[in-house]
C-alpha cells in the first residue's frame, strides 16, 4: 500500500504542476482529494489493514494529503496571478486616445458658504488668507494668549502628532501668522476660512469642521466698529431682517469678548424648537484683540487696536439650508450633494432659593436667566424644580385591597375640601398616610395629564405621587421613594401645597459659564453678578461659631513639600453626630444637581457650592496627627473613595499622613481616612493647589466638581471663608465642638489688584461716550472700590474676580453692565479698496462643477494601513498621539482613500452613479519636516450624464476629458502628457492608468482602480495642486488662421492593438508636413472583421494653407504619403 500511496503522490504532484488553468487544477484536486478521489479511496481501504498497520498508513496518507493541498494552494496563487495579469492585459487601453467631453455638477454646501462669506468681506476690503492645517503649538496657542497650562486650553481637546505640532483647533493661528508676516506692522484686514479639528463627534459636532475668522487692526478701532461690521455681514448673509444681540463672554485672545446671537430665522424671534424658545441663535464669537496678542505679534497696543471674530461654517450652512446633522457634510451622500447645484463649557445649576439667601431678587427664573444672558452668562434651561400643577396634600382615610387585583388598593383620600376615590398600586400606601395628590387635570413631567379613570371597575379621581413622578431624579431619592409613593410627615397640613411644604418650591437655571469666570461656580459669585445687574447689595455670609479651649495646633501639624500648594488650612471638629441633613440643605443640593448623603458630607458640598472653595473632611482618628503635602512618586498606589486603586505619577499632588498617600489633592480623597457612620472627630481641609497640575491629574483619573473649581483658580480669601463657614454649619447641624485655632500654611497673594484706567480708554475702545458717572456706577454695582483723579481712575478689584487683571478687562465690565445694546454699531473708517482672495482654487472648483462633478468634503483622518496607498512617493506617515478611534489615527497623504470611503458609503445606499471631486490637503513627513500639500482628487463610477437622454458608463476617456479640460483651462495646453509606465502605484490598473506629466514633471495620477482593490469599475485622479500651480503658465498668443478654405480627408488604419494613437499621430504629422493643420480621432473599433490582436483607428485630417487655396491634387499627394508611411512604419492596413 505504501508503493500505491507513493505513486498517487507522484502522479498528483505532476498533474498539479502541469495545470494550466484554475479549472484544470480543480479537476486534479477532485481526482485525488475529492470524496471519490484516489487518496480518499486509500483511506477508506484502511479498514482492511491490521491494527498495527493502520496508524502507520494513516500517518503517511495524511502527510501526502497535506503535501498535495499545500502544492495546490501554491499553484492556485500562481494561476490566479496569471489570470489577473491576463485580464489586465486584455483590459489594457490606449491612453493616448482622445478624451470624452462633459456636463455639470454641484458645489459642496460648506464651500458655497465660504465663497459667499469671502465675497461679502472682499467687498468690504478684506483679504482672504490661508495657513497650514498641521500647525505648531506656538501659533495655535502661545501667540493667541494661551500659554501652556492656561485654563482656557480646556476648551479644546486637540489632535497632537507630537508635543509641538497639532491639527489646528481654530483658524486664529492664521491671524497670528499674518500679524508676524506683516513686518512693517501696517493695518491688517483679513478673513481666514478653512478646516479645523477638535476631539468631538456627534449629530451637532464633528471632529473636523469649517471655520472662518476675521481680523482688523488699525488705529482707533473700537467696539462700535466691530458691531457695525458684524451687522453688515449678518444682514447680507442671513437677510436684512436679521437682528443681532451681543452678550459679554470670554475668549483668551480678545478683551472684551462677546458672543453674538442672531434672531431666529425660523420663527422670526418668537420662539421655536430650533432656538429653544428663546428667539435667538448663537452664531459668532467676537471681541477686541487682547493687548497681549497684539504685543506678542509685534504690534504696539498703545498705538493699535483691533477686533476679531469667528463663526463655524458648518453651523452657518446648517442654519442657511436647514440641515439637521453635521455628519451629512462629510459622509457626502450624492443625494445630499445633488441638492446643492462645540466648545466645552462649565455648567452651574443656579437655585433661585439658594442665591436669594444672599441677594434680594423678585423676578421669575426666566427673567433672571435672560438678564444674566445679557451680561454674558448664557443659559440652557430655566424652569421650576418641580414642574407640576394641581398638587395638594392629602390623607389616606381608608385603604382596602382591590377586589380584582392582588396589588392594587382602593383608597379614600381627604384633600381638605373633599374626599377622593383613588386606586393606587404603590406597596406602601396605607390608612393614615399623608401623601402628595395630583388632582384631575394635573400636569406632570413627561407630558402626563391626570384624568378621571375607571381601573378594573373602580373609580379613580386622581393619583398619589412619588417624587420620581414629579420629576426629581432617581439619584436623589431613597429606595423607598424609588419603589413607592412619597410619605409626608404626620404634621403635613391637608389641603396645602406639598411642594411648598417640602421646600421644593424652587426654580433652577442651567448656566453655561465661560472658562475665565471661575468665580461664578459659586452661589456667592452668582449673587455678586445678580447684585450688579439689579443694583442690590450682597449679604454677608454667616461664619459665626464657638471654639473650645483645645487648640488644634497643639496636636496637629501640616507640612508642605511642593510649590504646587501655596495655601493649606486645617481645623478640627470634635464629637460630630452623623445624621440626615436638614431639609433646606438637601433641597439646595438637589436643586444644584448633587445627591444628599449625610449631614457631614452634605455640609462639605454645600459650602463648595456656596463659596466656590472645595473642602475635604478626614476622619481625624484614622488620619493621625499630621498632613504632609508632596508630589507623588511614579507608580505610587492610592485607593480613592470610590474603592478603586489608582496608580499615580510624579505630576500628581498627594496628601499623605507623613508616610503614605491618603488623598489625591484637588480630585478625590482616599478610602483609608473616609468619614463613616462611626466618625466622631474631623480634620477639615481648605487649600489651594496648582490648577494646571489638578487639570492634568483629573483628566487622567477623574473629573469632579472639586477639580473643576481648582482648575479655574481659587480666591485665597474664600479659602479662609470656606473653612470658617464649614465650622459654623457643623456646629449647628452636626452637633460639633470646634477646636480653637487653625493650622495655617500660607504663601498665597491675597492682595486686591489695583488697575489704572482713564475715561478716554473706556470710551475709545467701546466706541461711544459713556458718562463718567455711569462708568463709576458700574464699578459700584460690581463691588469694586475706586479713586478718581481727574480723568483717571484707580480701580481696586477684589480677589474674587481673578479674571480681571488689565484695563481692557475693566472696559469689558463697563461694556457688559452698562449694556452692549447701548453701543451703536458703525463701520470702521478705512481707506477704500477691494480685498483679495485665492481666485485659482475657486476657479478650479467651478470648472470641476462645470465638468459634471459634485464637490465633497471628506475627513483627513484615515487608518494607518491606508496611508501609503495610491502613491509611490517616499514619506513618513503622520500619526496622532491620541486618536479618537483606530479607524482615524493617521493624517492622509493621498486623498483617494478618503473618496473611496465616500464611494463605498454611497454604494451601500444603492447610489451607483458617483462623480465627485474634492480640493483638500495631504500630509506627510519628509526629512524630519512636516509637509502639507493641496491636492485635487476626482472619483467617477457608474453612469455619466452627458445631456438629456444621453448617458455613458464612466471609462478612462471620460476621466481623461476631465483632466484635459482642467489643464487646458489653467493654461497648460500643449505642455502636459499622460504616461503609462511601471512607476504607477500598485493600487492602479496597469493597463488603464497613467501618470500626469506637466513640463516633463509628474504632478499626478489617473486611471482605473486595480481589480484587487475593488470589484467595481472605479476611476480616480489625483493632482498635486501645490506642485502644479508652482509651474509657470504659458502665455496666451494669437495665431493667425487661414482665410482660404480647408480640405478634410478621413482614413482608418488597422494596427496592432497595443500601438498607441499618439505614436501614429506623430508619424502622420511628420508625413503630412506643415499643411496638416488639425488631426482628430473620430472612431476606435475592435470586434468583428478585425483580428483580436488588432484595432481600427479612424482619423480626420484637415489641410490648409495661409497663403492660397489648396488643390485636390496637392492634398491627395500628401494624403497618399501619409498612408504609405503608416503601412511601412507600422504595418498598418487601410480599413475599407
Amino acid at each position: 500500500m505504501k508503493e500505491q500511496i507513493a505513486k498517487i503522490k507522484e502522479n498528483a504532484l505532476a498533474e498539479i504542476s502541469n495545470s494550466k488553468t484554475l479549472q484544470e487544477l480543480e479537476n486534479v484536486r477532485v481526482k485525488y482529494l475529492g470524496k471519490k478521489g484516489e487518496l480518499t479511496a486509500v483511506l477508506k481501504g484502511m479498514k482492511d489493514l491490521s491494527p498495527e498497520e493502520r496508524p502507520v498508513i494513516g500517518s503517511i496518507v495524511n502527510e501526502v494529503r497535506d503535501n498535495l493541498e499545500s502544492k495546490i494552494k501554491e499553484v492556485e496563487e500562481i494561476l490566479k496571478e496569471k489570470a489577473m495579469n491576463l485580464k489586465l492585459e486584455k483590459e489594457r487601453i490606449d491612453i493616448t486616445l482622445p478624451a470624452t467631453k462633459t456636463k455639470r455638477g454641484s458645489k459642496h454646501p460648506i464651500n458655497r458658504i465660504i465663497e459667499e462669506v469671502e465675497d461679502i468681506f472682499v467687498s468690504m476690503g478684506y483679504d482672504v488668507v490661508s495657513g497650514p492645517e498641521l500647525e505648531t503649538d506656538e501659533y495655535c496657542f502661545e501667540r493667541l494668549n494661551l500659554p501652556k497650562g492656561h485654563p482656557a486650553r480646556d476648551m479644546q481637546d486637540s489632535f497632537y502628532v507630537d508635543p509641538e505640532h497639532l491639527l489646528r483647533t481654530q483658524t486664529s493661528a492664521v491671524q497670528a501668522r499674518a500679524m508676524m508676516a506683516n513686518e512693517e506692522k501696517e493695518p491688517i484686514r483679513i478673513i481666514c476660512p478653512g478646516k479645523t479639528y477638535r476631539r468631538d463627534d456627534d449629530a451637532t459636532h464633528s471632529h473636523q469642521f469649517g471655520q472662518v475668522e476675521g481680523l482688523l487692526i488699525d488705529k482707533n478701532i473700537s467696539l462700535a466698529d466691530l458691531k457695525g461690521t458684524l451687522e453688515v455681514f449678518v444682514k447680507k448673509m442671513l437677510g436684512e431682517n436679521s437682528k443681532l444681540r451681543f452678550r459679554p463672554s470670554y475668549f483668551p485672545f480678545t478683551e472684551p469678548s462677546y458672543e453674538v446671537d442672531v434672531s431666529c430665522f425660523k420663527c422670526g424671534g418668537k420662539g421655536c424648537n430650533l432656538c429653544k424658545q428663546s428667539g435667538w441663535i448663537e452664531i459668532l464669537g467676537s471681541g477686541m484683540v487682547h493687548p497681549n496678542v497684539l504685543k506678542m505679534n509685534g504690534y504696539d497696543p498703545e498705538k493699535y487696536t483691533g477686533f476679531a471674530f469667528g463663526t463655524g461654517l458648518d453651523r452657518l450652512a446648517m442654519f442657511k439650508y436647514g440641515i439637521t446633522d453635521i455628519r451629512y457634510f462629510y459622509t457626502n451622500d450624492v443625494r445630499f450633494l445633488n441638492q446643492f447645484d462645540r466648545k466645552d463649557v462649565d455648567w452651574l445649576k443656579l437655585s433661585k432659593n439658594f442665591v436669594k439667601d444672599y441677594v434680594d431678587i423678585d423676578v421669575d427664573i426666566e427673567t433672571l436667566a435672560d438678564d444674566m444672558t445679557r451680561v454674558g452668562n448664557e443659559y440652557d434651561s430655566a424652569e421650576k424644580l418641580v414642574n407640576a400643577t394641581k398638587l395638594i396634600i392629602g390623607e389616606v382615610k381608608e385603604c382596602e385591597m382591590h377586589p380584582d387585583s392582588d396589588h392594587l388598593h382602593v383608597c379614600k383620600v381627604d384633600i381638605g375640601k373633599e374626599v377622593l376615590d383613588i386606586v393606587c398600586g404603590a406597596p406602601n400606601v396605607r390608612k393614615g398616610l399623608k401623601v402628595i395628590v395630583a388632582q384631575v387635570g394635573a400636569e406632570l413631567p413627561g407630558d402626563v395629564t391626570i384624568k378621571k379613570g375607571n381601573i378594573r371597575g373602580q373609580v379613580s379621581n386622581g393619583m398619589m405621587c412619588s417624587l420620581l413622578e414629579l420629576g426629581i431624579e432617581s439619584k436623589f431619592l431613597s429606595e423607598a421613594d424609588k419603589t413607592g409613593i412619597h410619605e409626608l410627615p404626620a404634621d403635613a397640613p391637608v389641603g396645602e401645597d406639598p411642594i411648598k411644604f417640602m421646600g421644593l418650591d424652587d426654580e433652577v437655571a442651567d448656566f453655561e459659564l465661560t472658562a475665565n469666570r471661575g468665580d461664578l461656580l459659586s452661589i456667592l459669585g452668582m449673587a455678586y453678578e445678580l447684585g450688579a445687574i439689579y443694583d442690590k447689595p450682597v449679604k454677608e455670609i454667616d461664619l459665626k461659631h464657638n471654639e473650645e479651649n483645645e487648640d488644634v495646633n497643639d496636636s496637629f501639624n501640616v507640612e508642605i513639600e511642593t510649590e504646587n500648594c501655596n495655601l493649606f488650612l486645617a481645623k478640627k471638629a470634635l464629637n460630630v453626630t452623623i445624621k440626615e441633613s436638614p431639609d433646606f440643605i438637601k433641597n439646595r443640593l438637589i436643586a444644584s444637581g448633587i445627591r444628599p448623603i449625610n449631614n457631614v458630607v452634605d455640609i462639605s458640598n454645600y459650602v463648595m457650592l456656596e463659596v466656590g472653595q472645595p473642602l475635604h473632611f478626614y476622619d481625624a482618628d484614622r488620619l493621625g496627627n499630621k498632613i504632609l503635602v508632596r508630589m507623588a512618586k511614579n507608580g505610587e498606589k492610592l485607593t480613592t473613595l470610590d474603592n478603586i486603586e489608582r496608580e499615580l505619577d510624579q505630576e500628581d499632588i498627594v496628601i499623605t499622613n507623613g508616610t503614605e498617600a491618603i488623598g489625591l489633592a484637588g480630585v478625590m480623597g482616599g478610602l483609608s481616612t473616609e468619614v463613616e457612620e462611626d466618625t466622631k472627630n474631623i480634620i477639615i481641609e481648605s487649600a489651594v493647589f496648582d490648577g494646571v497640575k489638578i487639570r492634568c491629574t483629573s483628566k487622567r483619573i477623574l473629573r469632579s466638581e472639586a477639580s473643576n473649581r481648582f482648575e479655574k483658580g481659587l480666591d485665597p480669601n474664600r479659602t479662609y471663608m470656606a473653612i470658617e463657614r464649614a465650622c459654623s454649619l457643623l456646629e449647628k447641624y452636626a452637633d460639633a465642638k470646634i477646636a480653637k485655632g487653625t493650622v495655617v500654611y500660607d504663601k498665597a497673594n491675597k492682595e486686591a489688584k489695583k488697575i489704572d484706567i482713564s475715561f478716554e480708554d473706556i470710551n475709545n475702545l467701546l466706541g461711544i461716550i459713556v458718562p463718567d458717572e455711569a462708568t463709576l456706577d458700574v464699578f459700584r454695582k460690581l463691588g469694586f472700590e475706586y479713586k478718581v483723579n481727574g480723568r483717571n481712575v484707580t480701580v481696586t478689584v477684589p480677589t474674587r474676580r481673578m479674571d480681571i487683571s488689565i484695563k481692557e478687562d475693566l472696559i469689558e465690565e463697563v461694556g457688559r453692565i452698562y449694556g452692549v445694546d447701548n453701543i451703536e454699531g458703525k463701520l470702521p473708517v478705512l481707506p477704500t479698496r477691494t480685498g483679495k482672495y485665492d481666485k485659482t482654487t475657486r476657479e478650479i472648483r467651478n470648472k470641476m462643477i462645470g465638468l459634471g462633478l459634485n464637490e465633497t468634503m471628506s475627513y483627513i483622518l484615515i487608518n494607518d494601513k491606508e496611508v501609503s496607498k495610491f502613491t509611490t512617493d517616499n514619506f513618513e506617515p503622520i500619526k496622532l498621539l491620541d486618536p479618537l478611534t483606530e479607524e482615524r489615527n493617521t493624517l492622509r497623504y493621498s486623498m483617494i482613500p478618503s473618496l473611496l470611503k465616500i464611494y463605498n458609503y454611497n454604494l451601500g445606499r444603492n447610489n451607483k452613479d458617483v462623480s465627485i471631486f474634492e480640493i483638500g490637503k495631504g500630509f506627510g513627513k519628509v526629512n524630519e519636516d512636516y509637509i502639507e500639500e493641496e491636492k485635487l482628487c476626482v472619483l467617477m463610477s457608474g453612469k455619466y450624464y452627458e445631456g438629456i437622454g444621453n448617458t455613458k458608463n464612466v471609462d478612462f476617456y471620460i476621466l481623461k476629458g476631465v483632466a484635459e479640460e482642467l489643464l487646458d483651462y489653467l493654461g497648460y495646453n500643449g505642455r502636459y502628457s499622460f504616461i503609462n509606465n511601471k512607476e504607477l502605484p500598485k493600487e492602479m490598473h496597469p493597463g488603464q492608468s497613467a501618470l500626469i506629466s506637466v513640463n516633463n514633471d509628474t504632478v499626478g495620477i489617473m486611471g482605473k482602480v486595480h481589480p484587487k482593490e475593488t470589484k467595481e469599475d472605479i476611476y480616480v485622479m489625483e493632482i498635486n495642486l501645490s506642485k502644479l500651480l508652482a509651474k509657470k503658465v504659458g502665455k496666451m498668443k494669437y495665431k493667425e488662421f487661414s482665410k482660404f478654405p480647408s480640405i478634410k480627408k478621413d482614413v482608418a488604419f488597422i494596427v496592432d492593438r497595443n500601438l498607441e494613437s499618439a505614436i501614429i499621430e506623430k508619424q502622420i504629422k511628420k508625413s503630412a508636413g506643415s499643411l496638416l493643420t488639425n488631426i482628430e480621432v473620430f472612431d476606435v473599433y475592435t470586434g468583428e472583421h478585425v483580428d483580436e490582436n488588432k484595432k481600427s483607428i479612424a482619423y480626420s485630417l484637415t489641410f490648409s494653407d495661409s497663403k492660397k487655396t489648396l488643390t485636390d491634387d496637392e492634398v491627395t499627394g500628401i494624403f497618399n504619403k501619409v498612408i504609405a508611411d503608416a503601412e511601412r512604419v507600422f504595418g498598418a492596413e487601410i480599413r475599407k
